[in-house]
């Protein structure tokens, strides 16, 4: 990443103030400093968690409300961060999960509640629309994104309560208004609970957080078969009862050589260098802000924010170039029960 960045802006999803946290990181000194807030509108309950996605271009960023009703909402990002409310969607879903694709207007999405994935059109005015197209693939979906790798369409699937990940190699995954069945479904250990998925950034490797053990679990992919290549337990894991975890986020630096990982319950976040063939080995653990449900990296990955469930705050570190150690640079509070970071460079 050749460009350097001078600033982002950081939308912090806090479920239990319902509101949308607009904040400034600047980039060269890894200062956080708070903007504004913005309440969803027309909620009559608040949500357990407030999962965000912002589009491609960075001109959109959506909400998903999990509390009632139900709905998306989309918000238009002007020149200086500030958010605008420009639709709410009321949809049936509860969801835990979205990611606003790259590839094509479709808003993908999770529901842990109603056990499914669930594809949403984004129109022609950025809005969503409001028929999904949806298909159950197993208990507790946590998440469902696409990537292209050499020019091919994949997506992937987590069931956090089936322990299953499922991957479809062939765009646009619809048929006859209807998702297609997976090509391919990996099985993991019973209780593993696969929740996010990390995607390394050549090669087709996808490194899988499980919720309930502890686990990363790196997984290789090819057209129509995923094979486990490596196991590796976050810290937690080595000082906790295994009943006493709750692995959370996991995200891949975008030169691939490192990959980090939160766990809620020890609120900590564990660094693993990758190798060149995505082998992971262990090279830190930092304390952070309590239960860390949300981490992210800035798109030079010279810095992670993690966002404390719990302590009502975020967190600014610095990612060393090379040996991609965290350094505490900052902290910042936001709303109540922060849950949910996306950024985009100012």
């Amino acid at each position: 990443m050749d460009q350097i960045e001078l600033s982002y802006d950081l939308y912090i999803g806090c479920a239990r103030s319902n509101d949308i946290v607009h904040c400034r990181l600047n980039a060269q000194s890894g200062f956080l400093s708070k903007v504004s807030h913005l309440a969803l509108p027309d909620v009559q309950k608040f949500g357990g968690t407030l999962p965000l996605a912002i589009s491609p271009e960075g001109q959109h960023l959506y909400a998903a409300c999990r509390g009632e009703p139900h709905a998306i909402h989309t918000f238009l990002i002007k020149n200086n961060g500030a958010l605008v409310h420009q639709k709410t969607t009321n949809i049936e879903k509860n969801l835990a999960y979205i990611w606003a694709s790259k590839y094509d207007d479709i808003l993908y999405s999770a529901s842990y509640v109603d056990h499914d994935i669930s594809l949403y059109q984004i129109d022609n005015d950025h809005t969503i629309g409001k028929s999904p197209i949806s298909a159950n693939i197993g208990a507790h979906s946590h998440m469902f994104r696409s990537i292209k790798r050499d020019g091919q369409m994949f997506a992937f699937a987590s069931s956090l309560g089936s322990d299953q990940i499922c991957m479809w190699s062939a765009a646009p995954f619809i048929k006859h208004a209807a998702l297609e069945q997976p090509d391919t479904t990996l099985q993991l250990a019973k209780g593993t609970g696969p929740r996010h998925i990390g995607f390394h950034p050549t090669l087709n490797f996808i490194y899988v957080i499980g919720e309930l053990n502890g686990t990363i679990t790196a997984i290789q992919y090819t057209q129509n078969k995923l094979t486990v290549q490596q196991e590796m337990l976050l810290s937690a894991c080595l000082y906790n009862p295994r009943n006493d975890i709750a692995a959370a986020d996991i995200h891949i630096r975008h030169d691939g050589q490192f990959l980090y990982a939160s766990e809620k319950c020890s609120s900590t976040i564990d660094v693993f260098a990758l190798n060149e063939k995505g082998a992971m080995s262990h090279v830190q653990t930092v304390q952070t802000e309590e239960r860390p449900r949300s981490i992210a990296l800035t798109r030079d990955s010279v810095f992670l924010i993690a966002a404390g469930q719990s302590s009502n705050h975020i967190a600014c570190y610095a990612i060393h170039p090379h040996s991609g150690h965290l350094t505490f640079k900052s902290r910042l509070k936001v709303g109540k029960s922060p849950d949910w970071i996306e950024l985009r460079p100012v």
